[in-house]
């Protein structure tokens, strides 16, 4: 049973743009939709368990209660594999995540502004879909990610990251459980290329 009691999450406006359902066509799409003032709250415990999957467990247990009747679970699932499913644009805008992080010796709160963009989404596999991310964090720094990723029939990634005057001291707390050492001033400067290709 979850220890939580505060809202994990709240967001101030969400914005659906020009959906769509043809039927029996089968097609499902939606021009846009737009989140913005969204605030995420992630905490782990003393005993290391997230909020977030406190909450998934708890979903997944009521669902498991539920018993579809014999024959409508793989009729539905093939039935929901038939849709064409397609968002041109999924966006989040000025938003923040903090963490609230109790498991270490030394508890930490880490908070950071979240900005991200994914378009041409779908249910066709092969489907390339352009997205973006920019998180600055309150302690110092910002990363910002650019790239293509896809999602079926297997995951994958092609971007580039920049690492921008980060503050590592903001790590301390992580630090302390690995080894005998204090961060008076420390910033972090990289560019990288990610990839993630289920092939190789």
């Amino acid at each position: 049973q979850s220890t939580y009691t505060e809202p994990f999450l709240t967001t101030g406006l969400l914005q659906f743009e020009n959906g769509r359902v043809a039927y029996p066509d089968g097609t499902v799409s939606m021009d846009a939709i737009a989140i913005s003032q969204l605030d995420l709250q992630v905490i782990r415990n003393t005993n290391g368990e997230l909020n977030l999957l406190q909450l998934a467990a708890g979903l997944a247990g009521n669902a498991s209660n539920v018993e579809a009747p014999a024959g409508e679970e793989s009729a539905a699932t093939e039935q929901a594999t038939e849709w064409a499913l397609q968002l041109d644009q999924f966006s989040v805008a000025d938003s923040q995540i903090e963490l609230l992080d109790n498991a270490t010796e030394q508890p930490s709160n880490l908070a950071t502004s979240l900005a991200f963009a994914l378009g041409n989404i779908n249910n066709q596999p092969g489907t390339i879909m352009p997205l973006s991310l920019q998180l600055a964090l309150a302690s110092g720094g910002e990363l910002s990610l650019e790239g293509e990723t896809a999602l079926l029939p297997e995951p994958a990634l092609q971007a580039d990251a920049r690492l921008t005057d980060l503050n590592l001291t903001a790590m301390q707390p992580y630090l302390n459980e690995l080894a005998a050492l204090n961060l008076d001033s420390a910033d972090l400067f990289a560019d990288l290329a990610l990839t993630v290709n289920p092939e190789e």
